[in-house]
């Protein structure tokens, strides 16, 4: 196998030191200087920063040395070097720092900071005003300070550079235009006052971006970049000025280069002068720079600050780089982490597509990982062809049914050609489950048992811990570093992993340092200086690694009624014979069975069943307390974890529809129509539902650089980001962070967006006649939300203010109903929401005013408000208790009814999501689960609504109302719920995995489009369009009257179904909602309906139970798994 190819050094370069927004890192042709400071509050001096230290350094980092400087001056942002002294400025002047320590530490002052304008070996100048002269420019001696002479000048210097042989420096006129200008140095040995030849350079500017020794960079009077060129070969030595053709502001300079760049993540391109224009040559780039800023020093390196190692809340520490700009491809293989995958996959990945080939040989190493016991040898080559930038490569596993620590094995890059890598070593982690919840436990003041110490300072932030027998570098498990929490001890360590402003909890093995356990995203509460980790409205109790399984039932949702079921479960690798004992935690709550057998290999697997009741609760979590033991060792551990279990009558979604929109954010209803778009995507799709079918439509796309963009700072939680009214569509969109809305006829076969600008990008939009209704919300006390009008001409008619009480969140939820357009005004935590109505034919006069008729505890009236027919829905969810939906006749003169989840305690968060069309009534949850309100504290909802959230239906406000399930309920990869929508012949609801979108269907009239039916005696049978599958026989059906005098339902198919257990009757009342009865074994599926079940092979028969009524409709359809 070949060497490591190396990269040139130093590519990129970490000082290994944390430092505040502050202090500075600064580089001169001989050092590299990095000054700190500390905090004083002392009563001699006003508290704030101090300078402390500077650290000298050649650039290779060799030859360190530092220098205390601590006094009273305070530490500012805008230091600089020269030569071999570091300039710290302070509020009052500069403190000057040579890397000699010999060399007394000096002050410089005498002006206002802001007026340095350059340093050279043998001049300080000052860019001045003098009253009667107009600006000067002031010449001090590099060494003394003192002042030498001043230069008159007819125009004021706000930029200033000092070249060798003349200076450089731009000015701002009267109206705010920059101007050019060079002069040669002054002679002042006849005078201390003298006049020099200032040349103007052609062109006149707005603002600049950049100021260099080499170049300058603006716009011009009419926007256009222009990169001047100061000394241009193709200009005899001249300035040049080369448009650049697109709208760039960030730029540096370094070792002669301009280079343009790109914050977050970074990116770094060279200009490439020609003869009239500039393009540009890509630099490759280290990851670890990936997030980091650029500090622009015009010096031979670019120095980066990255991104803060810990709380964004505490002061802003952030670590420092240097990279070396070679110009080239940057080659990166990030960690990786598996937990029960057959194989590691590797991402070998370029940082732009490959201009020529890069090759690279490649060999799977273990670390604790043992080759052949835990993965198959791997190694071999790998080429990047011209456009390819990724190549996987997969290390394959050996499964066994271990419980032991997470293994490590490295994938090592050599012989690599064509490219830059700075780390060729990857770490690859093997681990279990990774689902560490042990109890979940309510937020009622009990006795939290999850705590660890939580002192933890940034300043304590560190690349490397070192352990007894080994070490752990932040950066070889994808961190920037890691804060240790104080207070660690015995056989583990605990410390926060901190990448991208955000921290994560690990625990490594205190004598060998290795990585054992990570808590990604991890809630978190802080009750003094205790660390509690919290999840949902209460807290969860999180187990770190001590060898045992540990069984998360999370993903599990079981209906009532349905028998006894098995479920595969995610655990931790384990050995030899584990016993559990499962029992309800909470046995007054549920009934049935729970059972987990013993098992030496392979999954567990869990038994349970949950008998009915008579209670609609749709869904909840019902816990599961599990004690483990470890047959071998005696070790035993108990776990608390929660299933879903589903009320039984449900209904079923009809169809599934896949979207191009991943996670919608709003969907808008009219008629058997519907319009849904995502935040930030530049796409508006369209469905029509026609013939028992949701079917796409022509769609919008959106303009070049447009976006569809609602203001809501928790994913618009009103769904309020479209509106339709059958004829106009409209949502907020943005150009460049500017507000603007788009506007289509929706009844077009071609639709087309018409972009026009608005006020501000605003939170829900309405249709009304005549207008395109606009509010934007903030939900912060004191301020002021209108309501905006946009006329047939898109221009603002008109504004509105609420009618009293609060305007914050004025217009968060809008509705119209006839000649009353309804506007919310929520208060979070219950603090007097209230919906306003308004008189359309009355010069929008309020008319009406309501509150919540029985408030909520904690509830938020007006958080989502719908109205269609007869009714007007309010909601009103809670953070503490159930929501309640409120019912009222579509002018507000009546309240006809309340509706509820069937929940009896904790929040459900029931009301955040309602809408109603034809009578009908749909209600969801939104997609909030941390909303935050400024003032009045956290609304949390329970973390069971987001998997599946619940949907439910009332076909009227006297129905008992029904859940609708997706079809992709039983796939735990899935969520949905999060939108909803009613159209005239169905409902809709959301779906979505990480990757996929697709609306899910459930038909009114599903029935009524069967293509055959039989009846006797009131009976009627009606097989659907799913049946018969394809291939299959017509069903033919009988009703006979029994001896007994009990109905007896016959149905034959010529032929036995190949899968018996997937062939199921229904029966109906109304040809609305469905209800599975039995199957083609013979299984009854509900009682109350059949009371015996018989299948004879190509016939079942049913016997009807008494329960229901005698009249109805049967149907025959297949399920999927």
């Amino acid at each position: 196998m070949a060497q490591v190819l190396p990269a040139p050094q130093p590519r990129a370069r970490v000082y290994d030191i944390a430092l505040k927004n502050h202090e500075a890192v600064l580089e001169t042709e001989s050092m590299i200087a990095v000054a700190t400071s500390v905090y004083v509050d002392h009563q001699v001096v006003t508290p704030g920063h101090r300078w402390e230290t500077v650290r000298f350094s050649d650039p290779d980092g060799s030859n360190a040395s530092e220098r205390n400087v601590l006094s009273t001056w305070d530490a500012r942002e805008g230091s600089v070097a020269q030569g071999s002294d570091a300039f710290l400025k302070s509020s009052t002047g500069y403190r000057v720092v040579n890397r000699d320590p010999s060399v007394e530490v000096r002050n410089l002052g005498g002006f206002d900071v802001w007026e340095l304008g350059a340093i050279t070996d043998d001049y300080i100048i000052v860019h001045t005003s003098a009253a009667q002269d107009g600006d000067e420019i002031e010449f001090r001696d590099r060494n003394t300070f003192q002042a030498l002479g001043r230069v008159v000048c007819k125009v004021r210097p706000v930029k200033m550079v000092a070249l060798e042989n003349e200076i450089l420096f731009a000015s701002q006129d009267g109206k705010g235009y920059h101007h050019f200008h060079r002069m040669p140095y002054p002679d002042f040995s006849k005078g201390s006052l003298v006049k020099v030849k200032i040349t103007n350079v052609p062109g006149t500017f707005g603002g600049i971006s950049h100021f260099g020794p080499n170049f300058a960079v603006a716009s011009d009077l009419k926007g256009q970049i222009q990169i001047v060129r100061w000394a241009d070969p193709a200009k005899a030595g001249k300035a040049g000025i080369y448009p650049v053709p697109e709208y760039i502001t960030q730029w540096t300079e370094t070792d002669g280069k301009l280079l343009k760049y790109g914050s977050l993540p970074f990116s770094l391109s060279e200009v490439k002068f020609g003869n009239k224009s500039i393009s540009f040559e890509s630099i490759g780039v280290p990851p670890i720079v990936s997030q980091a800023w650029l500090i622009p020093t015009n010096g031979a390196g670019l120095f980066f600050k990255g991104p803060r190692s810990g709380n964004t809340n505490l002061d802003g520490v952030k670590w420092f780089y240097r990279l070396d700009p070679t110009a080239g491809h940057q080659l990166s293989v990030p960690p990786v982490t598996t937990s029960g995958e057959a194989s590691l996959r590797f991402v070998v990945k370029l940082d732009r597509p490959a201009t020529s080939p890069v090759s690279f040989d490649y060999e799977a190493v273990g670390v604790t990982a043992s080759l052949g016991d835990d993965f198959t040898a791997t190694s071999g080559s790998q080429v990047l062809t011209v456009g390819q930038s990724e190549v996987f490569i997969d290390v394959p596993l050996v499964t066994d049914s271990i419980v032991e620590r997470p293994e490590t094995l490295e994938l090592r890059i050599t012989g690599l050609s064509g490219a830059f890598c700075d780390e060729p070593v990857a770490t690859g982690r093997i681990i279990g489950s990774g689902k560490r919840v042990i109890q979940e436990v309510a937020d009622d003041g009990g006795a939290i048992s999850s705590t660890l110490a939580d002192g933890w300072q940034l300043a304590d932030a560190k690349r490397v811990l070192e352990f007894a027998g080994g070490s752990a570098t932040a950066s070889k498990y994808g961190f920037e570093s890691f804060i240790p929490i104080p207070g660690n001890g015995g056989a583990y360590y605990y410390a926060h992993g901190s990448v991208n402003e955000r921290v994560q909890i690990c625990q490594f093995d205190a004598t060998t340092g290795e990585l054992l356990e990570v808590f990604a995203d991890v809630p978190r509460k802080r009750d003094g200086d205790t660390f509690i980790v919290a999840k949902g409205a209460g807290y969860s109790r999180y187990g770190f690694f001590d060898g045992l399984p540990v069984i998360n039932l999370e993903n599990v949702s079981v209906r009532e009624g349905s028998g006894v079921q098995t479920f595969a479960l995610d655990h931790e690798r384990y050995t030899g014979q584990h016993s559990f004992v499962t029992t309800w935690s909470d046995p007054s709550a549920v009934s049935g069975t729970v059972n987990i057998p013993a098992r030496s290999t392979g999954p567990f697997r869990l038994e349970i069943g949950v008998d009915d009741d008579t209670l609609q609760r749709y869904q909840q979590p019902v816990g599961v307390t599990m004690i483990v033991t470890n047959q071998t060792t005696g070790t035993t551990g108990t776990m608390i974890s929660y299933v879903n279990v589903v009320e039984d009558d449900v209904l079923d979604a009809t169809a599934s529809v896949p979207t191009t929109t991943v996670e919608a954010g709003a969907l808008a209803a009219h008629g058997n129509r519907l319009w849904l778009g995502q935040n930030n995507r530049p796409l508006l799709e369209n469905f029509k539902f026609e013939s028992g079918v949701l079917k796409p439509a022509p769609k919008i796309t959106l303009p070049k650089n447009a976006k569809l963009q609602w203001y809501d700072f928790n994913n618009n939680g009103s769904g309020q980001g479209i509106a339709f009214d059958g004829q106009r569509v409209v949502s907020g969109s943005g150009v460049l962070s500017q507000g603007m809305a788009v506007l289509s006829g929706a009844a077009s076969a071609r639709p087309k967006a018409k972009i026009f600008t608005t006020n501000l990008t605003h939170t829900s939009h309405l249709l009304v006649p005549g207008y395109i209704v606009m509010s934007r919300t903030e939900f912060h006390p004191g301020s002021q939300s209108p309501i905006y009008f946009y006329d047939a001409k898109n221009k603002l008619a008109r504004t509105l203010t609420t009618g009293g009480g609060d305007a914050s969140a004025f217009g968060y939820s809008m509705a119209v109903a006839g000649d009353i357009l309804w506007i919310a005004a929520p208060r979070l935590n219950g603090a007097g929401g209230r919906v306003e109505g308004y008189s359309l034919s009355n010069n929008f006069s309020l008319v009406r005013t309501l509150v919540s008729p029985e408030p909520v505890s904690n509830g938020i009236f007006g958080f989502s408000i719908s109205s269609s027919g007869p009714y007007l829905v309010i909601g009103e969810p809670s953070t503490t208790a159930p929501g309640a939906a409120w019912v009222y006749s579509a002018d507000g003169t009546a309240l006809l009814k309340r509706l509820g989840s069937g929940a009896s305690s904790g929040p459900d968060a029931f009301g955040s999501q309602v809408t109603t069309r034809g009578g009908r009534i749909l209600t969801g949850i939104c997609p909030l689960t941390d909303f935050y309100a400024f003032a009045d504290g956290p609304v949390v909802f329970p973390p069971i609504f987001e998997g599946h959230r619940p949907v439910l239906l009332w076909t009227d406000i006297n129905a008992t109302p029904k859940r609708i399930l997706p079809t992709t309920f039983a796939n735990f990869g899935h969520s949905s719920g999060k939108r909803i929508a009613l159209l005239d012949d169905c409902a809709v609801f959301t779906s979505q995995t990480e990757t996929t979108g697709s609306l899910e269907v459930y038909s009114f009239s599903a029935a009524a489009s069967a293509t055959s039916s039989t009846s006797l005696t009131s009976m009627t049978a009606s097989p659907t369009p799913a049946w018969p599958a394809e291939g299959a026989l017509e069903p033919s059906w009988s009703f006979v009257t029994t001896e007994e005098g009990a109905t007896e339902v016959r149905v034959e198919l010529g032929t036995a179904p190949a899968e018996a257990d997937k062939v199921i009757v229904e029966w109906s009342g109304d040809l609305k909602e469905w209800t599975k009865v039995a199957d083609w074994k013979g299984s009854v599926i509900s009682a109350r309906n059949v009371s015996s079940a018989a299948s004879e092979g190509s016939v079942l028969k049913l016997t009807l139970s008494t329960e229901d009524p005698a009249t109805g409709f049967f149907r025959l359809r297949t399920i999927e798994d």
